[in-house]
């Protein structure tokens, strides 16, 4: 198993546990009070806090590529600039 699968298989696995721990304590009272648990309405917000969930990640996930490029990228324009300083030491 790939490392792309092996994230994605515990990103999935983590978030149903985490979803159904949120839920399953609302869904026994629910169907004591009613007779029963609408099937529809429990998938739609599954699914509406499961997307939450996986953009929140995404977003996070996001920021540390996008910081860890902005210092490379800086990292990169230091030693580039101290390779050219110390060029120029060496001609004059």
């Amino acid at each position: 198993m790939g490392f792309a699968a092996g994230s994605r298989e515990r990103s999935k696995t983590g978030c149903s546990a985490y979803v159904e721990t949120l839920t399953l304590a609302r869904f026994r009272d629910e169907s004591a009070r009613e007779g029963g648990v609408d099937i529809l309405r429990a998938r739609d917000e599954l699914s509406a806090q499961m997307d939450d969930m996986i953009v929140g990640a995404v977003d996070k996930l996001m920021m540390k590529l996008t910081a860890g490029l902005v210092l490379g990228a800086l990292v990169l324009s230091l030693a580039l600039s101290l390779g050219v300083r110390m060029s120029n030491l060496g001609d004059g």
